[in-house]
């Protein structure tokens, strides 16, 4: 056999095996997340809401009821050490939304509207009945301010955690475009996690958003990320359907005078993490005074609300400090009985 025939033949087998790999990984990963969806958790069940069948895991007793409402493609299994302990003192409610979870995707838009009407119709169906406590991570915020608002009867106090507010529109508008570009805008990103995800790029890996995922739901929190639709859901809802989900909350009504907590990341933490991309400490400063300000006036959007700033954590507080969220919500807990 000619020198060159050889060549071509290695050369030919160092291209068809990398892409015989991508795609035994891609359907290899879509059978396992396709298995793992059709078999929720025993812990919880599906319930039908709209036209969508959304997970649900109630755990505990006693009033007021403890709803958590997840951040942007976050699956409740990355709040149950939260909840198990929190089940000791009330009865706790985790959900996934659309597609999040073993929850179905669904063909109505997750906005703010449909997110409330969905939560309230599950609630219904397992017969809790408010005043709830509810507690909100990132765009899970948004939401929670939207249920508060339009239902202030049905609410005993709220907790924001890192929340999307109304005023979301200031991190745009104030930061420079390219720090807004490459440190808040999350549609690009997501975009490459889809298909990371679809080709099992993130299941081979064991790719997660936090190092502080609990051990004993780590193997479904990566069954969670390793499905394509969860970023198709999250692209949605961070994408096309934000600033619809905005202006719904400031339709939905003045927010309740009830307790309000906004928990918000470690400035040092973060401006130390903002460092490592080749930010000025000035530049840092600038991005952490935006951030407060958007905290601030949340906390302000009632005379009962204060803010509380984490030692450690940084986006994922109910990871990275789950003592600072959980003393919170006891604490409304002892508030509001």
């Amino acid at each position: 056999m000619k020198r060159r025939t050889i060549i071509l033949i290695l050369v030919a087998a160092l291209i068809a095996f990398p892409l015989l790999w991508v795609v035994y990984s891609a359907v290899s990963n879509s059978i396992t997340a396709s298995l793992w969806l059709q078999n929720p958790h025993p812990s919880g069940k599906r319930i039908q809401a709209s036209d969508t069948s959304l997970f649900i895991r109630v755990k505990g007793q006693g009033n007021p009821a403890v709803i958590i409402q997840t951040g942007l493609g976050s699956t409740s299994l990355e709040w149950w050490h939260i909840q198990d302990r929190l089940a000791k003192d009330t009865t706790v409610i985790t959900y996934d939304r659309n597609a999040y979870g073993w929850s179905l995707a669904s063909g109505t838009p997750a906005t703010s509207e449909n997110v409330t009407t969905n939560l309230r119709a599950i609630l219904q169906k397992k017969s809790i009945r408010g005043p709830y406590i509810l507690v909100g991570h990132d765009i899970g915020a948004l939401y929670t301010q939207h249920f508060a608002r339009k239902h202030p009867a049905e609410v005993a106090g709220v907790i924001l955690i890192n929340p999307i507010t109304t005023e979301y529109s200031l991190l745009k508008e104030e930061l420079p475009r390219v720090f807004y570009q490459n440190l808040i805008r999350r549609t690009p990103k997501l975009r490459i996690a889809a298909l990371a995800a679809e080709a099992g790029i993130m299941r081979s890996l064991r790719i997660l958003v936090n190092e502080n995922i609990p051990h004993n739901v780590l193997n479904d929190v990566i069954s969670h990320y390793s499905r394509g639709d969860v970023y198709d859901a999250m692209i949605q809802e961070y994408g096309s359907s934000l600033d619809t989900s905005i202006q719904q909350v400031q339709d939905a009504g003045p927010f309740p005078n009830r307790p309000l907590t906004i928990l918000s990341y470690s400035e040092i933490d973060y401006r130390n993490r903002l460092y490592k991309f080749q930010m000025s400490w000035d530049e840092a400063r600038m991005v952490n005074r935006v951030y407060a300000t958007i905290f601030r006036k949340a906390a302000n959007l009632s005379p009962r609300g204060k803010l509380r700033q984490s030692g450690k954590g940084l986006h994922y507080l109910h990871l990275d400090d789950p003592q600072l969220v959980t003393e919170s919500i006891q604490q409304q807990l002892r508030f509001t009985r």
